[in-house]
């Protein structure tokens, strides 16, 4: 079964510039005519994805300062708080 991908309400947006490659444009902007969604729109659900991966997840807790990520991972359910074994590192 295929896991399917859903997209939340917008919210802030921000215009900022990225150097992606060739090939990363073209899967951008035809996944976009796919969709119906904007290109920006559609970087943000691939990238809000990566919440899923538990060693990044991880390494925020490691970080001293992560008041922005911490952030964005508290608004999309993820709890942050630094697990017992977990050390600076």
């Amino acid at each position: 079964m295929k896991k399917i991908i859903t997209m939340k309400p917008k919210s802030r947006k921000r215009n900022v510039s990225l150097n992606l490659s060739e090939e990363t444009l073209t899967l951008i902007k035809s996944y976009s005519k796919y969709t119906k969604y904007s290109e920006g729109e559609v970087v943000d659900n691939i990238m809000l994805n990566i919440i899923n991966d538990e060693n990044f997840l991880i390494w925020v807790r490691r970080q001293r300062d992560a008041k922005k990520i911490n952030e964005v991972l508290t608004e999309n359910g993820i709890s942050i708080e630094k697990k017992s074994g977990d050390q600076n590192g």
